[in-house]
């Protein structure tokens, strides 16, 4: 989609930014980096913001500056969600992500907005903290809110996963694969499922 966006207008930079933080090996995308920073010039603060920060490097301290450049930005646009959203991300605590990730939730819901990827994070926060129950609200959320949603099923199947209740994670898994048949992660896991319940 982000190569589609530069197939439709190329003068964007943005799909550029992101498409460099996708590169597979890890590292960013020279190539891509080069063509943000030659097309973000003369735009907003934020917009030069977003692009500096592929030059934050890998390695210990990344998420720290990182929120700095995410704080900036929220300071600067404080009604965006999507930089809402990566500010709450790189909050250096559990509990600072959880509790600004749940001020998205509200803040979208009383606004009528889409809040589905901020449930997610939640529901992994939250298992991830040891508070399985209160993750396990959000996983039951995050499905009732996006029940045709790949993404919903193949987070409830992994919490079901790790909870090794492996039936209801392979109803799961199956699910998430009939929504997107082409997720070789899905496919795997029911692969290791199926192995896994034949062996009990």
């Amino acid at each position: 989609y982000f190569k589609a966006s530069l197939d439709y207008d190329p003068t964007l930079f943005a799909p550029h930014v992101m498409l460099a933080w996708m590169t597979p090996s890890g590292e960013v995308d020279n190539d891509h980096v080069r063509k943000a920073k030659e097309l973000v010039k003369g735009k907003n603060e934020n917009s030069q913001l977003f692009v500096e920060m592929l030059g934050v490097p890998l390695g210990e301290g990344r998420q720290a500056k990182l929120h700095e450049y995410w704080s900036k930005m929220h300071k600067i646009e404080p009604d965006g969600n999507f930089i809402h959203y990566y500010y709450a991300l790189t909050k250096p605590t559990a509990e600072e992500r959880i509790s600004e990730l749940e001020v998205i939730v509200n803040k979208l819901k009383s606004e009528n907005k889409r809040h589905e990827y901020a449930l997610n994070n939640l529901a992994y926060s939250y298992y991830l903290t040891g508070d399985k129950n209160k993750g396990k609200e959000y996983f039951d959320a995050y499905v009732e809110a996006y029940p045709n949603g790949y993404n919903s099923h193949d987070s409830m199947a992994e919490y079901y996963f790790m909870e090794k209740d492996y039936k209801t994670s392979l109803e799961h898994y199956k699910r998430a694969r009939e929504l997107f048949p082409q997720s070789i992660s899905a496919y795997n896991k029911i692969k290791e499922i199926n192995t896994l319940l034949e062996n009990k």
